[in-house]
């Protein structure tokens, strides 16, 4: 049963108004009414809310004939706290920003830099950077366990690597969300001061997303993917953008970590001038041979890569499963 004042709290945002009728008009067959909601404020609302992307569009055409269904099930699901919602109107509404986000802000201004020149340069040179202990051991092992028993592994037992319930991931991604350890790393100070410095602002919303769990390939469980790939809607405009993900446990290089291929985020735009294949379907193999970097890192290290470089998991060849948290922060959308 939900929440009836977060469910009042939320009824009313024209936001979630308008982005249910959207859906809403698609179920019935009817034209467009009112206005279309841009994706940068759809996946905003949502991420402040604390709903991955697959959550907010299962949800938003579940419930496309009952909006009241629709709001319940966002506080059912996700419970946001009053701050979360007031930060929403903030971002939609152009009401007062939050005292807590507020405080937050100036907090992560006041903070050393996290990447250093070093870093920087690695960053502007290959379009990726470690953020070295972006979170504790502490909240690796409570993010790790969680993992491990949405799952139901024992990760002392390599038999249980592979029963997982289909229903609870598909490939590599665990369809795990809504859980304290997560939300805990998502606010990281170290990670929004990392991401500040790249974005060159503190004003960022962080992702709401999922995890992973790759295990060592065997000859009956091969490796499911994603291969190297862009998350780019290529009939729009490229514009600067991160993606980034977080090493829940110590990674080798051939334990499938994550694979970019440096330096291509200043080679795209003319690259894809003369494309020989649609970038939409990529032609992993031809991108390997461009120098994809397969990229190690220890527990509670964070790769943010830029969005322009290919990327993806990798065949695990170790003896241990590669566990990662998907963490991403972006600044607010225009309204």
């Amino acid at each position: 049963m939900c929440d009836v004042n977060l469910a009042l709290a939320l009824y009313h945002l024209s936001i979630l108004k308008k982005i249910w009728l959207q859906a809403n008009n698609t179920f019935t067959n009817r034209q467009q009414q009112g206005e279309s909601v841009e994706f940068e404020l759809y996946k905003a609302t949502f991420d402040i809310l604390g709903l991955s992307q697959s959550q907010a569009h299962q949800l938003q055409f579940q419930y496309a004939h009952d909006y009241d269904s629709f709001i319940d099930a966002i506080v059912t699901i996700a419970q946001p706290s009053s701050e979360k919602i007031a930060l929403l109107k903030h971002v939609t509404c152009q009401m007062p920003c939050p005292d807590s986000y507020q405080e937050k802000i100036a907090a992560v201004q006041n903070m050393p830099n996290v990447l250093t020149e070093d870093d920087l340069k690695c960053w502007r040179d290959n379009g990726y950077v470690i953020v070295k202990n972006a979170v504790s051991v502490e909240g690796c092992a409570k993010a790790r366990n969680a993992i491990l028993d949405y799952l139901e592994i024992e990760l002392a037992d390599p038999k249980t690597w592979y029963k997982v319930n289909q229903e609870k991931m598909s490939r590599s991604m665990v369809h795990l969300v809504q859980h304290k350890a997560l939300e805990d790393n998502r606010n990281s100070m170290r990670i929004h001061k990392a991401f500040s410095q790249l974005w060159q602002s503190e004003r960022l919303i962080v992702s709401t997303d999922r995890c992973g769990f790759n295990p060592p390939e065997t000859a009956q469980s091969s490796f499911q993917g994603p291969d190297l790939h862009w998350d780019l809607d290529f009939s729009k405009q490229l514009k600067f953008g991160t993606q980034g993900i977080l090493y829940l446990s110590d990674t080798e290089e051939k334990q499938g970590a994550t694979t970019v291929v440096p330096g291509f985020h200043t080679k795209l735009e003319s690259w894809l001038a003369t494309a020989p294949w649609d970038p939409c379907i990529p032609n992993t193999e031809y991108l390997h041979q461009l120098g994809s970097k397969a990229i190690a890192a220890n527990a509670g290290d964070m790769v943010i890569w830029h969005q322009f470089l290919p990327h993806g998991g990798s065949v695990n060849k170790a003896n241990a499963p590669r566990i990662v948290q998907y963490i991403n922060m972006n600044p607010f959308p225009e309204v």
